[in-house]
């Protein structure tokens, strides 16, 4: 067996790149779910990719944040829902979910009107507490649901390569948008709201293209870094802002959407003057960081 070596300069990885058509758009539809297990961890999504939800500390006050999920439909059935604890009709006992009888009883007094004006009442009282938003947020970060309908990525212009192994894509100007499925599980039942969020642009984020070998095949995978959104739930005068990153999901369809780059299985090098060929069986692209080189193994014949 015969190594040989060549090197892909900056200039064809230009082009390359340049070839595309931009915008470059692409979707990720599916049922991809995250769920919170306590705490602010990462949260386990489908096919082993990761999805961050964090809530966020800070004011809760209003403001003009774009994209907005509205708990108080949401509110109003988790009231229910501790009625019908209260009166025997509910789907589990009241002790089997205590943190959620807390939240809700000491804003129920002395409830014999109708079920909505016992709602209507319980809410008004959750309002007039200056402190209810922060314990709302307390309770619904340990079991907050997060469900990714679609994710669309947009790339708006060509980003500049730096060779290497992988190649690093610098000055990247995209844009991600997601639909997203916000849930509470709340005495055996799970209330959930949809909110499609705006185009939200990043500027200057950097990304990768990792070559994948199989044989003496080559494929390109790109791979990005910290695409997030934020989520804001409102809870009457309260906003409650929530971190969803949508990094795992991009990465993975990404992952998914392989092109193969380069096929030197039927490549023959005929070697001048001597009357032999070159037969690749096999390359092999080394880690670098300043170029990015393939090796070719084969043998004469």
């Amino acid at each position: 067996m015969t190594d040989l070596a060549m090197i892909i300069g900056s200039t064809l990885a230009q082009d390359l790149f340049g070839a595309l058509k931009y915008p470059y758009r692409m979707r990720v539809d599916g049922n991809v779910k995250s769920a919170a297990k306590g705490g602010n961890p990462d949260f386990p999504v489908a096919e082993g990719e990761d999805a961050e939800i964090t809530f966020l500390d800070g004011d809760t006050s209003s403001d003009d944040d774009a994209f907005e999920a509205n708990f108080d439909g949401v509110l109003d059935a988790i009231i229910d829902a501790y009625l019908d604890q209260e009166s025997g009709q509910g789907l589990v006992s009241a002790d089997s979910d205590a943190e959620a009888h807390a939240l809700v009883a000491p804003y129920a007094v002395d409830e014999s009107s109708s079920r909505s004006k016992s709602i209507s009442s319980i809410r008004q009282r959750m309002e007039d507490d200056d402190e209810f938003g922060q314990k709302f947020s307390d309770f619904a970060s340990s079991r907050f649901e997060a469900g990714i309908d679609w994710v669309e990525a947009e790339l708006s212009k060509r980003p500049d390569p730096a060779m290497g192994n992988p190649v690093t894509l610098s000055n990247l100007k995209i844009a991600v948008r997601a639909r997203a499925k916000a849930c509470i599980k709340v005495f055996g039942r799970k209330f959930c709201v949809k909110a499609t969020s705006p185009w939200i642009r990043f500027e200057g984020k950097q990304a990768a293209v990792h070559f994948d070998v199989d044989g003496a095949k080559i494929y390109g995978r790109g791979q990005v870094s910290k695409l997030d959104f934020v989520m804001t739930i409102k809870i009457l005068r309260w906003r409650i802002k929530v971190r969803i990153g949508v990094t795992g999901i991009v990465n993975r369809q990404l992952s998914k959407q392989r092109p193969l780059l380069m096929d030197f299985s039927s490549v023959r090098v005929k070697v001048p003057g001597v009357g032999l060929k070159y037969s690749i069986s096999s390359v092999d692209m080394p880690a670098s960081g300043t170029e990015t080189r393939i090796v070719l193994d084969g043998q004469f014949n």
